[in-house]
């Protein structure tokens, strides 16, 4: 029999019989609708291209089995009900082994998506009633966007993806989202040594369009205009073949090539292959941009001026200068929905490495590089305040995108247009802090061994962290740990304490206490072992009643003393005693409670 073992539990080996079962079927089989219905639960769409294939051989297996027959209506509902045998079942998935086998063990980064998307659509409720803000308006095509436009979507690193809202398809400019992309395109087609010779990574604490650079000549960082700008300098500088036939296209404008051949193509990667919606250009932004772009055409000239232009020397300057502007206002000018970015902020939280397609369009050391700088000047002025309030690297665009970046869980996208003095969507940052307020994704809850309150972790389901837990103890128990043994002890004791508490004792309520204990810490209790705690529990709950029973005899002052009545209480070792309400007693009050004798 074939095995598999589940990663993280090497104490467990998975077999066939139980992926198939974990699916929905039968140790034997399984239908391709129960498979539909697993991926469906754990967020898995079936056109990812990651099981699609895998799906259509399922449905052709079904397809061939004898006497199946497709329902009159023809929508294959005889077929997808049908049963197919575990070693045709394998066969098929051949390629999605590994992620029907996560589904099955529940070993997805989001255990219990179903809970997941609960908290999601309820904070997504909260937010929604937020209507402050407004809408950016220095350009036609975002002054007219309409303000109530609001959706909310949800990317794993295993490819789970949920989204919440009425606009989550909707195309809309990506704006300043664009500028991470473009220096992580520039650190990895460049390299880190080139891109950091034209630009900075210290925060400005400016506006984004200032002119202000570093004293070497540099921008601040690749975050803001300047920096963005000169970080596509740089990516054009890494395809001289492209950038030296750059030339005007019907509108004057040039970097139409460099746009359509390297960007538009690299953000199609990042946001899984086009299968959430199309990479686009639109060109009327691009044109309003582009008509209202002096202050930007001041930087790029005064960049040029001080530090000069990345790209071959030989090449005119403004041939250049114009590549540069240009390719950043149709980078600023790119299409993509809610859903697409989500993938891309996950494909960053994964390290590079898109999550629907398994495509590697950034190395790691690049994409960690890329979330440091978006964690503290990603979110134009107001960088400081979201991280310190969130802990996550995230980048804002003023069409009212915020792509949020949880590392090794997932990303999430919010869009809605109504933004904040800062110029980030107020929904979006408001989204942020609810999520880090009620799940553990801050950069900083793994401190204090994620002693975090009520705060969630999605990334483990209940049941998987209670029975780590118990094999905590079981383990702790076979080490000899005293206080893992006193807990075994007390457990005992009050198993057989349950089992009394009618009075009465035989030997089915003995079996009992030992199939508990057992089924905790898988050791099973002799009978003469439940039996001698079950007399040690009796004679200590004896002295118990004959303590009491002394007690509450007239000649003992401590029972008939007022200090015993309800409302009075008595520290450590009677150390300190109180009134009935709660003031400090006198020496004589005190004295006359422990030694009543003295005192009549």
């Amino acid at each position: 029999m074939d095995t598999t073992s589940i990663p993280g539990r090497s104490a467990h080996v998975c077999t066939n019989e139980e992926v198939l079962v974990g699916l929905g079927g039968t140790p034997s089989g399984v239908s391709l609708r129960a498979v539909r219905t697993a991926l469906g639960a754990a967020g898995i769409r079936h056109d990812d291209e990651r099981v699609a294939a895998s799906l259509g051989r399922l449905a052709a297996a079904a397809d061939a089995l004898p006497g199946t027959t497709t329902a009159a209506a023809g929508d294959g509902s005889g077929r997808d009900d049908a049963e197919v045998p575990a070693a045709a079942f394998f066969d098929a998935v051949t390629g999605a082994t590994s992620l029907l086998h996560k589904v099955a063990t529940d070993e997805l980064v989001i255990a219990n998506f179903p809970q997941f998307v609960e908290h999601l659509d309820r904070i997504y409720e909260a937010v929604a009633t937020d209507t402050s803000g407004a809408v950016a308006d220095y350009i036609p095509t975002l002054r007219d966007a309409e303000p109530e436009r609001y959706g909310v979507a949800f990317t794993s690193v295993d490819g789970q993806i949920h989204e919440r809202g009425a606009d989550t398809r909707c195309p809309f400019s990506i704006q300043s989202t664009s500028k991470a992309v473009m220096f992580a395109a520039a650190l990895e087609q460049a390299g880190v040594d080139e891109t950091l010779r034209w630009v900075g990574v210290e925060p400005s604490g400016r506006l984004f369009n200032d002119m202000a650079l570093l004293p070497d000549g540099r921008p601040f960082n690749a975050m803001v205009n300047s920096g963005a700008m000169m970080t596509t300098a740089v990516v054009a500088a890494a395809h001289p073949k492209v950038a030296a036939s750059d030339e005007p296209d019907a509108d004057g404008a040039y970097g139409d090539r460099l746009c359509k051949e390297v960007l538009m193509p690299l953000w199609t990667r990042l946001s899984g292959g086009g299968h959430l919606g199309e990479v686009g250009l639109d060109r009327d932004t691009f044109l309003a941009e582009r008509a209202t772009a002096d202050t930007n055409y001041a930087i790029a000239y005064l960049m040029r001026g001080r530090t000069g232009l990345p790209g071959d020397p030989q090449l005119p300057s403004d041939l250049r200068l114009n590549t540069m502007t240009d390719t950043y206002f149709r980078s600023c000018s790119i299409s993509a929905n809610c859903a697409m970015m989500s993938v891309v902020a996950a494909t960053l939280a994964n390290g590079g490495k898109c999550p629907t397609t398994d495509d590697r369009v950034f190395s790691v050391e690049v994409t960690k590089k890329l979330l440091s700088s978006m964690s503290f000047c990603g979110m134009y002025d107001a960088a400081g305040e979201f991280f310190f309030r969130t802990g996550l690297p995230a980048k804002s665009g003023v069409s009212g995108i915020v792509m949020i970046v949880v590392p090794n869980v997932g990303g999430l996208a919010v869009f809605s247009p109504r933004l904040d003095d800062a110029g980030n969507s107020v929904r979006g940052t408001r989204f942020a802090q609810e999520l880090v307020a009620r799940f553990t994704f801050h950069s900083f809850d793994n401190l204090s061994s994620l002693s975090t309150g009520c705060k969630l972790d999605p990334r483990f389901s209940l049941d998987a962290a209670a029975d780590r837990h118990v094999s905590r103890l079981r383990w702790a128990v076979r080490a000899g740990d005293v206080r893992a043994v006193a807990f075994a002890q007390l457990l005992l004791t009050v198993t057989v304490r349950a089992a009394m508490i009618d009075g009465d004792w035989a030997v089915e309520e003995a079996r009992t206490v030992a199939d508990v204990y057992e089924s905790i810490l898988c050791t099973r209790l002799s009978q003469e072992e439940v039996e001698a705690e079950r007399s040690r529990v009796e004679a200590t709950t004896a002295v118990r009643r004959r303590r009491r029973s002394r007690r509450s005899q007239p000649g003992c002052g401590l029972r008939r003393s007022p200090m015993t009545c309800a409302g009075s209480c008595c520290w450590r070792r009677r150390s300190r005693w109180l009134s009935p309400t709660g003031c400090a007693t006198s020496r004589r009050t005190r004295c006359s409670a422990r030694w009543p004798w003295r005192w009549r």
